[in-house]
């Protein structure tokens, strides 16, 4: 049975929930969706840095209405993380090449493009190195995972303290920090706990 993929631009209030999910739904910790984590995708929506007008450049790619893939910037374009759900790698040529027109910034007269990867990722890896991609920036990521539970503490007498508890659900594998970009650069990231994980950055001009 033939599959159709589709693509469209990304509408922010409508889609920003279904991305969000989609990159909560294909988290691996093994490969970190190239680091572009759900918490990590909120609150660059809301950082002062991250331009807002430009994100209908974002490409959504769906099959039967479901997200199987996104390209979008971090905080503005030069720089992009290229995601797809594991049935659907072979998209990442043309989530490139879209990537390239879109995403990419304009200086001196030439193109350059940076992408985030991890060094587990070896298909993205790849591709980039064939499109003349190098590194350009390493970083350590921190997994922590959260095997014992917070330490309870109380304020002296006279102190009047409201704790702050977490409420929400914790996953036990989410990174802490540290990431990595494919624009030309590579990262190396270190994890914890017996995790290991290396980021890249890797930039080229087009």
């Amino acid at each position: 049975m033939t599959e159709y993929v589709t693509w469209r631009r990304y509408q922010l209030l409508r889609d920003f929930p279904d991305v969000y999910r989609f990159l909560g739904a294909i988290y691996r910790r093994d490969t970190l969706n190239s680091y572009l984590l759900p918490p990590f995708f909120e609150y660059a929506h809301t950082h002062p840095a991250f331009n807002p007008m430009l994100t209908h450049r974002f490409g959504l790619w769906e099959t039967d209405g479901q997200l199987v893939g996104v390209a979008c910037y971090e905080m503005d374009i030069g720089a992009c993380f290229l995601v797809t759900d594991c049935s659907h790698t072979f998209l990442l040529q043309d989530m490139l090449a879209y990537a390239e027109r879109e995403l990419s910034v304009c200086t001196g007269g030439h193109s350059s493009l940076s992408v985030w990867v991890t060094d587990r990722e070896d298909d993205k890896r790849a591709l980039l190195a064939r499109r003349g991609y190098v590194v350009a920036q390493r970083e350590a990521v921190r997994i922590f995972t959260y095997n014992k539970p917070f330490t309870e503490r109380r304020c002296r007498t006279g102190f009047p303290f409201c704790p702050w508890r977490m409420k929400t659900t914790r996953s036990r594998s989410m990174p802490a920090s540290g990431r990595a970009l494919i624009t030309g650069m590579c990262r190396t990231r270190t994890g914890h706990a017996g995790c290991t994980c290396r980021a890249a950055l890797i930039s080229a001009k087009i």
